[in-house]
């Protein structure tokens, strides 16, 4: 039978787990931000070019 761990093995534990779940967390935000920011950069690009479909003729016929 192994004796339990040291305080300091369970400290040094707890600190690598903390800073992998943080890291981890970081690493999820960073992927929802992204796809959150590039679907919403479709849409309103989508919307620009539905506004500009009606304005263009507008700002370039030859009168």
């Amino acid at each position: 039978m192994t004796p339990p761990p040291s305080h300091d093995r369970i400290v040094m534990d707890a600190v690598g787990i903390g800073i992998a779940t943080t890291i981890g967390g970081a690493g999820v935000l960073a992927v929802v931000y992204g796809a959150e920011a590039a679907l919403f950069m479709r849409l309103r690009e989508a919307a620009w070019a539905k506004d500009w479909s009606h304005t263009a003729p507008l700002w370039t016929s030859r009168a």
